[in-house]
This record gives structure tokens, C-alpha cells and sequence, in this order.
């Protein structure tokens, strides 16, 4: 018997009512719509004081004047054009195999076998109130420009400080080759290949357009969504920025002026290649930049490695603790730990002090009624 289909149900939490493609400009009706501000504004510098603190400076980071400081979004409304329940999907087809020979008339798309009926309540009966009732939660997949898509989440359907964790996933820079894919069967995009080159000049044009200033057309793009991302992160939240090792540094300084230096959490790095053909010495490794939105709040599940006894990192286990007392561990129970009696504690020793101390970790330990105290250093 296969096992039962299924998915992650949030059946507690909602989400705004939104039109679909069809009913797209319905929600102009609605009260919060129409009383809305038809733009967003975020000024472009949150954290850093210009002339106090040192922050990064790229041509039009300000405006071609360099006096504007505020970024300005125009608010678009999001429309659903389809809506699909993975389970529902492979339910139906496990069935229409199951039951394929009993009914070659059957129509799978009849009674909407296959896709489900994504809507709670009769499509005749639906409020039309958009963006003021409730749906109940799905997940989404939103195409479109993410600085768009971000400023409409943020204002058409209030997730100001309501997001967990948001991830991006940029192009690591302004090259034809990380910003170009013309097919999706074939990821090898050669800079300056006429091969490469695609005969559409508004997609020529478009490139041009975006990338105008090269890298400074570049920090503009990311440092806007940067801006909007913070804004929806909850108090709780993290942002994960994966970039590669020709900008990394301008991230960093990019991320400091939109989060905080303070809330820098880590850089996570990660293999990608072996680093063949390199003139010099090669990069082979990507890397995951992470700031929280508050360092004091951020959540963080702390990461543990199993260790396995006198592999790496375990070495220094060199004794045991049962009810016998304690002794040094053998050669032969490190090679095969079942060995150890039943109950057995593998530790190691470490020193309480440190040679080196301030006035903070110099100070008395009260134990049984003893007072002990560092004879130098701190603890």
C-alpha cells in the first residue's frame, strides 16, 4: 500500500484575500486600498549617520545631486493565477492509475481531481473586499520583481515585521554570464561568446539599462531590497545574503549600513569547486552573509557535531568516571568504546584559570563554604 500524500498544514494562521488575474483592479474597492499611499518611502541609510560613521559611497547612491536620501517604491497589487496542492495533485494521479481500464471516459478535470478546490467558500459567494478578509494560510510562489513584490507584501498585505527569515540569492555581480541564462536546458553562459548573445535587442537593452553603471548600478539594486527585506523581518528574524568571493566585502559593508555592524551575525562559507585552472591561487568557495534583524532577539538553534571517540575532535577524552572511580582510558577502548563497563563517562581535563584575565573573570568562587579565588590570570 503506498503511503498517504500529504503536506504541512498552518491551519492556524491566515492571510489576506487577494484578487485573481482575471479580477485584477477589484481591489481598488476596497477602503484600505483606495485610503492607502500609492508609494513607499524608506530612508536609504537607517543605521549609519552621514558625516559620523563610516559607511560606503557609490556613484547615485543619493541621486545624481546626491541630497536624496529617501527610496521611494511604487505599491503594485499581487493577483493569483493559479493555485495547486502538491498532495491533491499526486493523489489524483496515484488514482488515475489505480482506477486507468474502469472509465476511459473519465474526465480528471470534471470535478477538479487533480488540482483541488483551492478556494474555502463558492467562487459566487466570495467577499470582494480584497485585502481586508481573510484567506486561510498557502504558500506562494510570486513572480515578478522582488523590490516590487517585497514593497506590496509589506504594504498591500501589512507583513511589516511578521517574516522569519528571508534569503537572497543575488547575482554575484555585474558580468554577462552570472545575470544571462537564454535556456533553461543549458546553464553555460560565456562572457562575451556571440554564441551566448541573444538576438532580442530589448533583452540587450534591458541588460544595458539595468547594470548602466556597472557596480554602482549593482549596490543601488541590492542595497533597495535590502531595505524593504528589513522592514518585513520580524524582531526575531534573519536575512541570508549568498554571494561570491569578488563582492563579499562590498556586502558586508552594504549590509552594516542597512542592518547594523551590531547585528552581523556570521559568514557562512561553502564548497563549490576544486579550484582547477586558476592562474593563481583559486576561490573555491561561496559564502552565506547573515545579519539579524536584532542580534539581542535573533532566534538560533545552536548546530552540535556527534563525536566519535578518539576521532577528530574527541582526542582529548583521555579518562574515564564509573562507579570503580576514575581512570586513564585505554588504547583498546578507544579502538572499540564497548569495551568501556556499563555507565561509563568519557571527559577530559581542562584547567580552570587562564593566564591572561580582566577585572570581570577575576573574581572569588564560593564552594562547600570555601572561598577560591585565580592565583593569576581569571577563570
Amino acid at each position: 500500500m503506498p503511503n498517504k500524500i500529504s503536506s504541512i498544514k498552518h491551519s492556524d494562521q491566515t492571510r489576506e484575500h487577494i484578487p485573481s488575474k482575471e479580477e485584477a483592479g477589484y481591489e481598488e474597492a476596497s477602503p484600505k486600498v483606495a485610503e492607502a499611499q500609492e508609494t513607499l518611502k524608506l530612508p536609504k541609510n537607517p543605521v549609519v549617520h552621514r558625516g559620523q560613521d563610516p559607511e560606503l559611497f557609490w556613484m547615485n547612491k543619493y541621486g545624481p545631486d546626491d541630497t536624496d536620501d529617501q527610496l521611494t517604491i511604487d505599491i503594485r497589487s499581487l493577483y493569483r493565477h493559479e493555485h495547486i496542492a502538491p498532495e491533491q495533485l499526486m493523489e489524483g494521479l496515484y488514482s488515475v492509475v489505480r482506477d486507468q481500464g474502469q472509465d476511459e471516459q473519465m474526465d480528471l478535470f470534471s470535478t477538479n481531481e487533480l488540482f483541488g478546490n483551492a478556494l474555502e467558500k463558492d467562487e459566487l459567494e466570495k467577499v470582494s473586499e480584497y485585502h481586508t478578509h481573510r484567506d486561510g494560510w498557502t504558500n506562494r510562489l510570486i513572480q515578478g520583481d522582488s523590490h516590487l513584490v517585497m514593497a506590496s507584501l509589506l504594504e498591500r498585505e501589512g507583513m511589516a515585521g511578521q517574516v522569519q527569515m528571508i534569503y537572497i540569492d543575488p547575482p554575484y555581480g555585474i558580468k554577462y554570464n552570472s545575470n544571462w541564462q537564454m535556456k533553461l536546458n543549458d546553464r553555460t553562459v560565456k562572457d562575451g561568446s556571440d554564441e551566448h548573445l541573444s538576438g532580442e535587442p530589448e533583452m540587450i537593452k534591458a541588460f544595458r539599462d539595468t547594470w548602466e553603471l556597472g557596480i554602482h548600478s549593482y549596490l543601488s539594486y541590492l542595497r533597495d531590497r535590502l531595505l524593504v527585506a528589513r522592514e518585513l523581518l520580524t524582531e526575531s528574524g534573519s536575512c541570508f545574503v549568498q554571494i561570491g568571493i569578488d563582492n563579499l566585502h562590498l556586502i558586508r559593508n552594504l549590509c552594516d549600513e542597512v542592518f547594523g555592524s551590531e547585528n552581523f551575525m556570521s559568514i557562512i562559507t561553502y564548497k563549490t569547486s576544486v579550484g582547477l585552472g586558476a592562474k593563481h591561487l583559486d576561490s573555491v568557495s561561496n559564502y552565506l552573509v547573515w545579519y539579524g534583524k536584532n542580534i539581542e532577539t535573533v532566534k538560533y538553534r545552536q548546530l552540535y557535531k556527534g563525536l566519535t571517540l578518539g576521532g577528530e575532535g574527541a582526542t582529548r577524552y583521555r579518562y574515564v568516571e564509573n562507579t570503580e572511580g576514575i581512570r586513564s582510558i585505554t588504547q583498546e577502548e578507544i579502538n572499540n568504546p564497548s569495551l568501556l563497563p556499563k555507565g561509563s563517562k568519557v571527559f577530559f581535563k581542562q584547567g580552570l584559570t587562564s593566564r591572561t584575565g580582566t577585572e570581570t573573570t577575576a573574581f572569588e568562587v564560593n564552594f562547600l563554604g570555601k572561598k577560591y579565588k585565580p592565583t593569576a590570570g581569571g577563570w
